[in-house]
């Protein structure tokens, strides 16, 4: 029989690079000696679940961005260590007690005993029964989005599965510590007991259908744009074979105008202290809007880079310092389904070849790069602080006007069938000016 089962790669997950796929020891070691101590951190999960179930309990000591974001990770190398130790399901993952001495030494502290017995990888097997990779995704983003709406509506208030989950994520810290401190992954047989008589095919398959995020095969028809770094996307953001229409699926959430406000607003967010998207009381700049629009800028950008791969020339990152990009210079006006638009970045030269544009422009940071601009501008969107000891700190004004270049090349790269460019602005009819307010600013 054909094995079907795909490697792990570190573009199926967000977080994870490949060295923590390769080794998993390598940033357990890291995290649970330089980041997080262990008597602290089951609480501070407790806390952060108390906080997006209770808006009461949500304190503005929680720092949601940070804690999330470690969880996300650490259930992305809990899935590595189940696919690499071939880890069965169970088919009761919420049964933990099989007996006194398990209850004794959970409630003692002693450890996750299994009929008396350690085993990491049995809490490792409940957790990936419960649920698969994919939904822990969706569960983890939901508690960061509630966190940061303070609505207390985590899971919609569904309070049998809210205490699954938060055993569950604290179990697995206790787990992967426990892997820390053995100094060895677990062994790949005989460790958990095999899939019980009842398990659905669904699961006892999975290794044949289920990459990272139900990833899918690499034929262009099912090709998905995979957040590295990032929110889980909304299943709309899937890409079709060609780039082209998964650019137009871009601007079909938003017209251009709208993508551009919301990205000004974003960079004052991140620029100035005690302005934030989850204060504002208008719907379109509260904190779901700033992951909504996470979720989907950065797969136009993951787009456009992989477009870069495929080109004899790819495009390599530049010396920001030499390039100038100044907002306010003379607009080009573009006519499309009736109405006149204002592109305020490009120039002459960019029209002839869009998608080459974009590429150089991109090109000016690394894909790791613009990872971690993206990471660090959701982070500072959503709080109160400014973004003033980041790397890139002193260059958010660039990355802004790079953004928009990038959106508006790519609004011409869509509809440049559709679109006609206007030299005299002059000679149209007045009627097809938009009103003032609705043209994006610096």
């Amino acid at each position: 029989m054909k094995n079907t089962q795909k490697k792990l790669n570190a573009k199926h997950f967000r977080y994870l690079s490949k060295t923590d796929i390769d080794d998993p020891m390598v940033y357990l070691n890291d995290f649970f000696e330089n980041e997080i101590c262990i008597e602290y951190w089951p609480h501070q999960i407790g806390l952060v679940i108390n906080a997006a179930a209770n808006e009461e309990m949500n304190s503005e000591w929680i720092e949601a961005g940070f804690y999330v974001k470690r969880l996300i990770k650490q259930v992305e190398l809990a899935y590595v260590i189940f696919k690499k130790c071939e880890i069965q399901y169970q088919e009761k993952p919420l049964d933990f007690l099989k007996c006194i001495r398990d209850y004794w030494n959970y409630v003692s502290g002693s450890g996750l005993t299994v009929d008396e017995v350690d085993l990491p990888a049995d809490t490792i097997s409940r957790f990936f029964s419960y649920q698969s990779l994919r939904d822990w995704y969706g569960t983890l983003d939901d508690l960061w989005e509630t966190i940061c709406n303070r609505n207390g509506d985590f899971l919609c208030n569904e309070g049998n599965e809210i205490l699954a989950v938060r055993e569950l994520l604290k179990r697995l810290a206790i787990a992967l510590h426990r892997i820390y401190q053995n100094g060895v992954l677990p062994e790949r047989e005989g460790e958990t007991r095999k899939v019980e008589d009842g398990v659905s095919a669904a699961n006892a398959t999975l290794s044949e259908t289920e990459e990272p995020e139900r990833a899918v095969a690499e034929t262009p028809e099912n090709n998905v744009l995979h957040p590295k770094q990032g929110i889980a996307l909304p299943t709309e953001m899937r890409v079709s074979a060609c780039y082209k229409e998964a650019v137009r699926d871009f601007f079909d959430k938003k017209q251009l105008d709208d993508w551009k406000r919301q990205v000004s607003y974003w960079r004052q967010a991140v620029m100035t202290e005690g302005v934030f998207w989850s204060a504002s009381t208008d719907h379109n700049y509260d904190g779901s809007a700033l992951l909504f629009n996470y979720a989907c800028i950065y797969p136009l950008l993951a787009l456009f880079f992989r477009e870069c791969e495929t080109r004899q020339d790819p495009c390599v990152a530049g010396d920001w310092s030499q390039g100038k990009f100044f907002c306010g210079t003379k607009s080009i006006h573009i006519l499309h389904r009736g109405k006149l638009l204002h592109l305020t970045h490009i120039t002459v030269e960019q029209l002839e070849n869009p998608l080459g544009a974009i590429i150089q422009l991109l090109g000016q940071y690394t894909k790791a790069d613009w990872d971690g601009i993206l990471y660090d501008w959701l982070h500072y969107g959503l709080s109160k602080e400014a973004y003033v000891y980041g790397k890139y700190y002193d260059q958010t004004m660039r990355i802004y006007e790079l953004l928009i270049n990038v959106m508006e090349l790519a609004y011409v790269l869509a509809f440049e069938e559709e679109i006609e460019i206007v030299d005299h602005v002059a000679q149209l009819d007045p009627y097809l000016w938009d009103s003032p307010n609705t043209s994006a600013t610096c």
